[in-house]
């Protein structure tokens, strides 16, 4: 599944976020006869744009105000995609 959404950095700076979500498979139980297969995490594609450049933010981060925790953007850019793709998948 691929969608669009828009990513906003502490700055005020607004990036155009393309994520492609391809859902991992569940694993398989242990029998007598079968080894079993542990689940397969699922993978996120992101392509991120600034008025039409694509850009590269790869090794990026940043700090919430009034935090000392840092955060990759990266990183979350996915877990933004993944939470944006489950509400999508399971809308009525």
């Amino acid at each position: 599944m691929t969608f669009d959404f828009e990513y906003e950095f502490p700055s005020g700076q607004v990036v155009l976020v393309e994520a492609k979500v391809i859902e991992g498979m569940k694993g398989m139980a242990q029998t007598t006869e079968f080894a079993g297969e542990p689940d397969e995490d699922p993978e996120i594609e992101l392509s991120t744009t600034i008025g039409g450049e694509e850009v590269d933010f790869d090794g990026l981060w940043f700090r919430k105000f009034k935090s000392t925790e840092m955060i990759n953007v990266i990183d979350d850019m996915k877990h933004i995609a993944w939470f944006k793709y489950m509400d999508n998948k399971y809308a009525i």
